[in-house]
Formats: structure tokens, C-alpha cells, sequence
């Protein structure tokens, strides 16, 4: 390094002499382009670091930024699906036990009529017995109040005003955590016999009494061996009776009279006219909250068992279970947060119902899903087809009953497929799920069923994912014995979005945290890249003015140290000269002894010589032999003036010949 500096300082020397420079402008040339460029070199590299710096911290606080942006929205997103997943997983074992514990109480309801029936078969037939029976077999039924639509037309909302709420507090301080109230359900309920009639009949089939229990019954005794005489004409329960043994149990399918609506849905003037219909909710379907003014199904289930007498049976005791009564289990069950409702409700997808062990509708919150039978002829009505099925049925010329006989079951199913237009159109949309191949659900039921039990899966309906239930109703009496599907089973249908309500109010919380996180982050950044960029600027301005400063400061040294050294050397050649000018008697006398004041010293031995030596003649060289000074006596003896000869080579002025003995040059290089 040092070597590299000495370099420079010689090459600089070089070209200053070259250019012509004064002593002293070489002086404060050589010190500033030493002292100064490396300082402005310094300052540079200063500065280049710290903008570098600034580049580098602007960057990780970018990355910072972001890193921590996606790490919020990672954690929150991870949070909101597992507390999704965790609250799915919930709300499916909850339906699934809902599920499971009506389809026990169904069962268990359905036995209790196996009970009662296997008790009138040891009443006395008479209709004072039978009667008391049909009056003290009673179940209460939810009583349906007035419902108006809504002002705006788009719902139906209950006429009259809702109770006042009461809220609970604990009387003890200590309860008050997560202390929560429910007010008892004020549903208006009436008290209704179980059955619709109580029958006994002959061997031949004819009805030797007969009490009813509901206005709907024709009380005229009929022959009941011709279904034409049973309800809607569909009853061919008394061929069954025939086989039956003394303590065995018949029990019939649910029937009744198929009830049509051409609209499915909100039963609304606007859905109405959107369907072409004129706004008459009371000729179509009842539908829970859809339409509370439509007409309902009415059906019934029949019990019926031999009454004997001495071991012969001398004819049979039936009971028609009014199916309104089964209708309770389902219609006032919700799995949402209200966990009851007056009417139930299919517009929202969360509602419970019942198919029977074939897969057909009995019980629904819309009641024209519910399959039945046409009254004017006692044949099941035709249900709602698949599209493909139905063209099929059209193209065979065969009778609905004759052609669906021979149709495969579950075909197939798959959403892909649609339903029959014509069908809708006439309102009859009843659900039999063994045809109902635009509905694939209806395939997953029976699966899940078919060995017992029961279960759930997740089907996309309605462009949203649906958690649907089955629990099999475990009774077997009769033809429910003959698979352990049983009575059928109970399905729930509920959407995840209900359950999901607070894991998604939850994620809105959680974006709106995360957004004004972000928000904070990127004003951090953004002040932090301006206090960098500030501070930055500022180092910058305070190198430069430093810089300059010390610039400024190192150029007015090299001014004074140049002037100090200069006037020293000036000093020393206004002697020379004064002393060349026949001041033989002049010294430098210098009072510092550096370098200068060590050349003044031999400048005034060299002086005392020369007076001492004047009285020959004398030369002065220097190291390149250039003559620096030559005597009078010298000047003599070349014959010429001291000007002339000064700074001349040595050989041009010689007074002695060059190469002889006596030339002091050829003395000096031989070292003689």
C-alpha cells in the first residue's frame, strides 16, 4: 500500500513538474488530490453503503410486511376452517342423534298401537266399548294459528303478535357464566283422538260396528272385502285378514287421497303469477310456512287383528291411526337454533320427514310430496317421474299401475337428470324415491338403511352442500318385519351454512382484524421506508456538508502548510540570492532545525567557504552536474556572466578540459 501511495505521489510529482506548477501551488495540489480524493472516495463509499442499506431495509420490511400479512391470513383462514370442520362435524353428530332418537320414538309410538289393538281385540265388540276406547286414546296435536303473508308479500308470518320475551338472570353471582335462558315453546295444542275409526268386521268382511272419531269418516256400514267401500278406495286390508293367525297384527301402508300443487315453493301472489297461476293458496297443497292455507293430506294407517272366541276367530277389531299423529313427530322438529316451530318449513332445506320402508314420502313438510292415491279410483296417483321414465310411461299405452310395475328402482340417479314438466304442470310431484332418479339422495337413504341403523352424507342440492340424515324406525310388525329397514326411516335435512354462521361471522371478524392489521403493517412500512428514506437523505446531506467541511479544512492546511513550507524555501533562496549578489557576508541563520533549517545550516558552511575560497576560482553543480554557482574568479577564466551559466551542464562551462587528470567531474565518477 504503501509502495502504491509512494507511486502516486511520483507520478503527481511528475506532472506537476510537467505542467509547470509553482512550488507551493505543487504543494497544494499534491496534498489536496491526497488528502482530498480519498476523503471524497471515503464519502462516496459512505454514502453508496447507506443508500445500499436503505435498499436493503426497505426490502425486508416489504418482505416483513407481507410475510406477516400471509401469516395472519393463513392462521385466520386455518382457524375459521377448523372451527368449519369442528362445528360440521358437531351439527352432523347432533342431526345424526336427532335423527336416531325420533326414529326410536316413532317406533315406539307405532308398538304402543300394537298394544292398543291387541287390547281391543279383547274388548267386547259393541260401540259403547269401542267408543270409551276411541275417547280415552288421545294425543295431543300442535294447533296451527292464523297466518297472514307478510307486508311485503315474499313470506307468510303468524297474524298475531309474539309473546314477550323474558330473559333469566341468576339470582346467584356466580352462575352468571355462560348462564342462558330458553322460554318454554307457546304452542297453542289440542287434544284429538289417535284414531280415525274403530271397526269390526265379519269373516265375510262386513262391518258389524263401526265409531268413528273424526267427521272425515263415512259412518255407514259397509262391506269392507270391496276396497270400493275403504277409504279413498285404496284399502285391500281385509285379504290380509284372511291369513291372519289368532295374536298376529296386521298393519296397512299410510293411505290417503293424493293432494296437487302446480307451485313449488313460497306460496306467494309474486311466485304465482311467475308460475301463471292465480293467487288461491287454498286449492293447492298445504305447505308448512310455504302456504299455511293449503289443503292437507289426510291419511291413515290401520291395525287390525283377529278376535277370537273359545280359539276361533270370529272376526277382527281394526283401528285407523289417524296419520296426523305421525305427522307430529316431524312437522314441529327444526335442527336450527329454534330446535321447534309452529309450521314446519322446507324454503330454507331445514326440516325433518319420514319415508316408509319402499322409499315413499309419508310424511313432509309439503304435503303434495307426499305420495298418495287417486280417490276416484283407488289407484296409487302417479308421483313425480324422472323425465325419462315419464316418456317411457307415455310410450307404452299401459295404465301407470301396469307399466311402473316392471320400471327398475334407484335407476341410475344422478342430479344431471330432470323431472317431468308435464308432471309438474299438473301438480303431481308426490316422492317416491325408487323413481325419483333426478334425486340421488333418495339411492343414499336406502343404502345407509338397508341393514338398520343409520347415518348421513353431504349432497350438493341447489348449488349448496346439504347435510341429509337416515335413521331407520325400528318396527316390525307385520310386512315391516320383512327387511330390517323396518317402518322405513326418518331424514333431516339441514344446510352447513346455518351451522356455519359463527365460524363465518367469526372469519368477517377475523378479515376485518386482519385487514386493519394489514392496514397498521403497511402504515409501519410506509413510515418506516420514509424515516429510512429521511434518514437516509439526511446522512446524506451530513456527509456531503462533513465532508465538505473537512474538504474546505484539508485545502486551507495544504494552503498554510504550503505557505509555511514555501515561504521557508522562499526565505532560503532570497538569501541564496542576496548572497550571490555579493552579499558575501550574509547568513541564513535558522532558528528551526528541520529539513529547511539543516540546508540553510550548509548553505551558510558552504558560504563561509567560498569567502573563505574566493581567492580561486570555484564551481557549484549539482547532482545532474548543472552548475548552480560559479565564482568570480571562475567567471574570469570562462569569460562569462553568472546568469549565463547557471542551470547550464557543467561540461559547457568547464575550467578544466573534460577527460584530463584535472577534470573534478572525471575525478569524481573514478573516485580519484
Amino acid at each position: 500500500m504503501k509502495e502504491i501511495i509512494r507511486r502516486i505521489e511520483s507520478l503527481i510529482g511528475r506532472l506537476l513538474v510537467r505542467l509547470g506548477f509553482s512550488m507551493r501551488a505543487k504543494l497544494i495540489t499534491i496534498f489536496v488530490i491526497i488528502k482530498v480524493i480519498p476523503l471524497v472516495l471515503l464519502t462516496i463509499i459512505a454514502w453508496s453503503q447507506s443508500r445500499h442499506l436503505a435498499g436493503e431495509l426497505n426490502r425486508h420490511i416489504q418482505q416483513l410486511t407481507e410475510k406477516a400479512n400471509e401469516a395472519l391470513s393463513k392462521t385466520g383462514t386455518l382457524a375459521v376452517n377448523d372451527s368449519m370442520q369442528a362445528l360440521n362435524d358437531f351439527a352432523t353428530e347432533d342431526i345424526e342423534r336427532i335423527s336416531t332418537d325420533m326414529a326410536k320414538r316413532v317406533a315406539e309410538f307405532l308398538y304402543d298401537r300394537d298394544r292398543d289393538i291387541r287390547y281391543a281385540a279383547t274388548l267386547p265388540p259393541g260401540e259403547d266399548a269401542y267408543r270409551h276406547f276411541l275417547e280415552n286414546t288421545r294425543g295431543d296435536l300442535v294447533k296451527q294459528g292464523e297466518w297472514k303473508l307478510a307486508e311485503d308479500g315474499k313470506s307468510w308470518i303468524p297474524a298475531r303478535s309474539p309473546p314477550k320475551s323474558w330473559t333469566a338472570r341468576s339470582s346467584n353471582q356466580e352462575n352468571n357464566t355462560s348462564f342462558r335462558y330458553r322460554p318454554p315453546d307457546s304452542f297453542e295444542t289440542e287434544s284429538r283422538p289417535l284414531y280415525l275409526e274403530m271397526t269390526y268386521v265379519d269373516p265375510a268382511g262386513n262391518e258389524l260396528v263401526k265409531v268413528t272419531g273424526s267427521p272425515r269418516m263415512d259412518r255407514r256400514l259397509k262391506n269392507v272385502a270391496d276396497r270400493r267401500n275403504t277409504w279413498v278406495k285404496a284399502e285391500t286390508y281385509f285379504a290380509e285378514l284372511e291369513k291372519l293367525k289368532p295374536g298376529e297384527i296386521y298393519v296397512s301402508d299410510v293411505i290417503g287421497a293424493y293432494v296437487r300443487s302446480r307451485l313449488i315453493g313460497m306460496y306467494t301472489p309474486e311466485n304465482a303469477a311467475a308460475w301463471g297461476l292465480e293467487f288461491r293458496p287454498e286449492e293447492e297443497a298445504y305447505a308448512g310456512r310455504e302456504n299455511p292455507l293449503g289443503k292437507r293430506f289426510q291419511g291413515l294407517i290401520r291395525w287390525a287383528t283377529p278376535v277370537t272366541q273359545d280359539g276361533r276367530i270370529t272376526g277382527y277389531v281394526t283401528l285407523a291411526l289417524d296419520h296426523d299423529h305421525l305427522m307430529e313427530f316431524t312437522d314441529h322438529t327444526t335442527p336450527m337454533r329454534e330446535r321447534y316451530t309452529e309450521l314446519p318449513s322446507a324454503y330454507e332445506g331445514n326440516y325433518a320427514f319420514i319415508w316408509d320402508y319402499k322409499c315413499r314420502s309419508i310424511c313432509h313438510p309439503r304435503h303434495h310430496s307426499i305420495v298418495g292415491f287417486d280417490p276416484s279410483t283407488g289407484e296409487p296417483e302417479v308421483p313425480w317421474l324422472e323425465e325419462s321414465i315419464y316418456e317411457a310411461w307415455q310410450a307404452s299405452g299401459k295404465s301407470y299401475t301396469d307399466f311402473i310395475r316392471d320400471q327398475p328402482v334407484f335407476d341410475n340417479q344422478s342430479r344431471s337428470k330432470k323431472p317431468a314438466e308435464a308432471l309438474t304442470a299438473a301438480g303431481l310431484v308426490g316422492l317416491d324415491g325408487r323413481y325419483l332418479n333426478h334425486a340421488p339422495q333418495c339411492t343414499g337413504w336406502f343404502d345407509l338403511t338397508g341393514q338398520g341403523g343409520s347415518g348421513s352424507f353431504l349432497i350438493l342440492w341447489s348449488g349448496l352442500w346439504k347435510l341429509t340424515t337416515a335413521a331407520t324406525i325400528p318396527y316390525y310388525t307385520g310386512h315391516y318385519g320383512e327387511s330390517r329397514r323396518g317402518f322405513g326411516f326418518v331424514a333431516i335435512g339441514a344446510g352447513f351454512e346455518d351451522f356455519q354462521r359463527p365460524a363465518r361471522e367469526t372469519r368477517t371478524n377475523l378479515d376485518n382484524l386482519i385487514a386493519g392489521a394489514n392496514t397498521d403493517l403497511s402504515r409501519a412500512a410506509i413510515e418506516s421506508r420514509a424515516a429510512i428514506s429521511s434518514n437516509f437523505w439526511t446522512t446524506t446531506v451530513k456527509l456531503v456538508i462533513s465532508a465538505g467541511m473537512m474538504i474546505v479544512l484539508v485545502v486551507l492546511i495544504a494552503i498554510w502548510m504550503a505557505s509555511i513550507f514555501t515561504a521557508s524555501i522562499t526565505g532560503l533562496i532570497s538569501g541564496i540570492s542576496r548572497f550571490r549578489t555579493g552579499e558575501r557576508q550574509f547568513r541564513l541563520k535558522a532558528q528551526v532545525k528541520d529539513e529547511i533549517g539543516t540546508l540553510a545550516d550548509s548553505f551558510d558552511e558552504m558560504a563561509d567557504s567560498l569567502v573563505a575560497g574566493d581567492r580561486g576560482p570555484m564551481v557549484i553543480i549539482d547532482k545532474d552536474y548543472r552548475i548552480i554557482y560559479i565564482n568570480d574568479e571562475g567567471l574570469k577564466i570562462i569569460d562569462a556572466s553568472l546568469d549565463e551559466c547557471t542551470g547550464r551542464p557543467y561540461g559547457e562551462f568547464s575550467l578544466y578540459p573534460s577527460g584530463t587528470k584535472y577534470d573534478p567531474i572525471t575525478a569524481l565518477e573514478e573516485g580519484k
